[in-house]
């Protein structure tokens, strides 16, 4: 077999756990901010190629699309920052039959086949459902860069890595300068608070919380998450207990001793 013949395996953005990390949990409005600004990228980068049309202006766009596409997922799928979505192909995307939207404006709910990442190799795959904002940039991005829908693009390019330029053959991209800059911006406007230390991973951090908070069964949210039901409880239900700390002030513990006294007193007459 030739060189040009062998089969080059993607390249993967290395991870820096110890940089990346951290426990700090987004309010609603910051993850709103944060996925606003994604968005607004994309749209900045789309106007840009629209108006000039050259090769330059085409790649911007493209990595501004599919830095979008991954960011607005991990803030709503609970994924770990880097190769659990960054991993994915085409093939790990399952089109269901469920629908939503209408007429020509009409999508498939999708799930993702998680297969990369340091818990794959400990438990094997898992299969997520895709938020509804997945299938639409998607959708969107195989237009442009591949002229298909992605229903054509899941069947035909089934080995093709995902977050990849569609006329590359392996090379991963990686998105963190454009985090980092985002995050940069949101501060630098008063958007973000100062005091604690927000990065990618606050995003998976927060979704499990959220979900705890919202009364998400531990065992369905450890399975999507990728984690154990005890790191779930031990590592967030402190946070989601001090969360939901209004439930606790509303008990009523007088009249709960009132119903337990008439249980007692009807046994006893």
């Amino acid at each position: 077999m030739n060189i040009s013949q062998r089969r080059v395996a993607p390249l993967y953005p290395s991870l820096k756990p110890k940089e990346t990390e951290s426990f700090e949990l987004l309010k609603v409005e910051e993850l709103k901010f944060f996925e606003d600004a994604f968005q607004k990228l994309e749209d900045k980068y789309s106007n840009l190629y629209k108006a000039k049309r050259t090769s330059k202006c085409k790649k911007l766009y493209e990595r501004y699309c599919l830095a979008n596409l991954y960011f607005s997922t991990l803030i709503k799928v609970g994924c770990r920052p880097g190769v659990e979505l960054l991993g994915l192909t085409f093939s790990d995307i399952v089109e269901t039959n469920s629908k939503f939207g209408g007429g020509y404006f009409s999508w498939s709910q999708l799930n993702l086949k998680i297969n990369s990442g340091k818990m794959s190799k400990r438990n094997g795959f898992r299969v997520i459902p895709a938020p509804v904002q997945f299938s639409i940039i998607l959708d969107r991005y195989c237009n442009e860069f591949y002229g298909l829908d992605y229903s054509t693009c899941i069947s035909k390019f089934p080995d093709k890595q995902l977050f990849s330029y569609a006329d590359a053959k392996s090379r991963i991209l990686d998105f963190d300068d454009i985090y980092n800059d985002v995050r940069y911006d949101l501060r630098n406007k008063g958007l973000l608070r100062e005091n604690i230390k927000i990065a990618a991973y606050s995003f998976r951090h927060t979704f499990i919380t959220f979900a705890l908070v919202q009364k998400m069964d531990v065992y369905l949210l450890a399975e999507n998450c990728g984690n154990s039901v005890n790191i779930i409880q031990k590592t967030y239900s402190k946070l989601a207990a001090s969360m939901r700390s209004a439930e606790i002030y509303e008990i009523n513990l007088y009249a709960s001793l009132k119903n337990t006294s008439t249980v007692k007193d009807k046994y006893e007459n």
